[in-house]
């Protein structure tokens, strides 16, 4: 599972993982260990904030990354030059979201697998669990990736727009400025 959602990050879509095995989550939210009673929540609870913090771990990274690279543009100009650097650190962000998710992805199941061994009656809610945290960080990298690639599509074409806009605006200051006398 884990190598399924790995290898489909920053893809468009992904399909479900499909064990060969159906995991059936017919299990009691209890599990006895050790002569305790723990409950399914309590288990998943430790994954869930592991998730959240690893998805607002990447999200803040990015975000950082993102707003110091517009920075240093805005700061130098749109230069030629600066606009390559500018698309080089923004197509960096799209290689950095899809790393810190599967970074992140790895201690997640490192994590839920060291758990399904503690609570063995619980590895179907588990691997449920597994499944929706890669979905999510599936849409987290697909949102980071689109994003990005807007940032870079929007800067092009205002580039584009600004120089045919100077281009016209002073060819057309020019020939006013031709007709005065």
């Amino acid at each position: 599972m884990r190598d399924h959602y790995k290898k489909n990050l920053g893809k468009k879509s992904v399909t479900r993982f499909r064990p060969v095995e159906e995991v059936h989550d017919d299990i009691l939210f209890a599990a006895v260990t050790d002569d305790v009673a723990v409950s399914g929540e309590e288990v998943l609870a430790q994954l869930k904030i592991t998730a959240k913090a690893g998805a607002t771990a990447t999200a803040t990274a990015i975000q950082n990354g993102i707003t110091d690279a517009t920075g240093v543009l805005k700061d130098h100009g749109a230069t030629s030059s600066a606009v390559d650097d500018f698309i080089s650190k923004m197509n960096k962000q799209r290689e950095d979201a899809k790393q810190n998710a599967s970074k992140t992805i790895d201690k997640i199941y490192d994590e839920a697998i060291s758990i399904g061994k503690e609570h063995p009656k619980l590895q179907g809610l588990i691997a449920g669990l597994m499944d929706t945290v890669s979905q999510l960080f599936h849409e987290l990298v697909s949102k980071i990736v689109d994003f990005v690639a807007g940032i870079v599509k929007s800067v092009v074409a205002w580039l584009n727009t600004a120089w045919k806009s100077i281009n016209t605006f002073f060819s057309s200051v020019g020939s006013w400025v031709s007709g005065w006398f």
